[in-house]
């Protein structure tokens, strides 16, 4: 499966509950080195940060591509090979080099 070329997921998306927990272990570090919070405060803060995430989440999940109707997708090697909705050659079969245009048809799928 390929990866974010930012995030080094193949779900981009995902970090959000990355981002939920470091929020979650960072305040109560920052309330123990003096920063003055409530428990009331802190639970604000996370409460506005989950949502924020939720809200980016719901944005961000509409246009990322499901996996399974990806046709084409690029390899660590700079090779365009087959995704799973590929229904001309196997997934993971190399099709082209990236930037290259479409080859013959029957050997790969253009986008």
């Amino acid at each position: 499966m390929a990866t974010h070329k930012k995030t080094g997921t193949t779900e981009p998306v995902s970090i959000g509950g990355g981002v939920i927990a470091l929020v979650a272990a960072v305040l109560p570090v920052l309330v123990l080195f003096g920063v003055d919070l409530t428990e009331a405060q802190i639970a604000g803060i996370q409460g506005v940060v989950v949502a924020v995430v939720a809200l980016v989440t719901l944005v961000l999940r509409g246009k990322v591509t499901p996996d399974i109707k990806v046709a084409e997708r690029v390899n660590a090697k700079a090779e365009v090979v087959a995704g799973p909705a590929n229904d001309i050659v196997d997934e993971g079969v190399v099709v082209r080099k990236q930037g290259e245009p479409a080859g013959e048809a029957g050997k790969d799928r253009p986008l």
